[in-house]
């Protein structure tokens, strides 16, 4: 099982009810292969400069912000690459070479309504159990860290930290859902830049993207009742331990969101 994660930034004109439809519809048209969909939008409180979402890159013994937080998500999940290989070939997701007479979601939206977006993978691990709808539902927390280390970090560091979270369950009741892995290497991803002066009509032409940077190699989910819970998460013994032990020593580049799930 692995995530098939994106988050983005929409155009001042973009049609966020026709985007919630067009996710809608990709899910409905691939229910064999899409295990679950979740989407929804940055916290409000979480656009401020000051606030932990954002990106940010090591710097000296400290991380600098250096880009505001995206404003919107969805998580996909799919059982392997063939399934997610027939989600993206899929009427509903559509492609630069398709010839079906509907368009999909990657020319009437990304294409058109998003400037800039990030799309990562990561393998399922967890000491949660797979299930097909959020712990808490509508109007609760998503915290999404996603990740860049060090090559040089030995691998029983990196064991280390995944046994690290995996405690977390019992360490924090508070959490109702986590899942945390490395890169899936079945796909492609990244970060990109939409421009809508290189948009052609479809079947005519590659998508307007300009990649910018590479995916980042690893990633967490974790999902909260409210934003009390939250809070208590972050400022609990455990997760300051952790920072403490692996993510000031050997993260150099950080993308943090704290999301509200809308559905899923």
């Amino acid at each position: 099982m692995f995530f098939h994660i994106l988050l983005w930034n929409e155009t001042e004109d973009a049609d966020r009810i026709f985007i919630e439809l067009g996710m809608k519809r990709m899910q409905k048209e691939n229910l064999q292969h899409m295990k679950k969909l979740s989407y929804g939008y940055l916290l409000a409180e979480e656009n401020k400069q000051e606030s932990q979402s954002g990106t940010f890159l090591k710097k000296n013994n400290g991380f600098e912000k250096i880009a505001a937080p995206y404003q919107s998500f969805f998580i996909m999940d799919f059982e392997d690459e063939d399934a997610y290989r027939s989600y993206v070939t899929s009427e509903a997701h559509d492609n630069p070479q398709a010839t079906h007479p509907k368009p999909g979601f990657a020319w009437q939206v990304c294409a058109t309504m998003w400037s800039k977006y990030l799309a990562t993978d990561f393998l399922h691990e967890s000491a949660f159990q797979f299930t097909k709808n959020s712990a808490f539902g509508a109007g609760s927390i998503l915290h999404m860290v996603l990740w860049d280390m060090d090559e040089k970090v030995p691998e029983k560091e990196v064991d280390s930290m995944f046994r690290s979270l995996k405690k977390f369950k019992s360490n924090m009741p508070d959490i109702g859902y986590l899942s945390f892995g490395r890169k899936f290497l079945g796909t492609d991803g990244g970060e990109s830049i939409v421009h809508k002066d290189k948009y052609v009509p479809r079947g005519t032409g590659p998508l307007p993207y300009e990649k910018i940077s590479d995916a980042p190699r690893f990633g967490l989910i974790v999902e909260f009742k409210n934003r009390q819970a939250l809070d208590k998460y972050r400022n609990s013994s455990a997760h300051k331990l952790f920072v403490e032990k692996f993510v000031e020593p050997y993260w150099t580049k950080i993308y943090r969101h704290e999301l509200e799930i809308k559905e899923g």
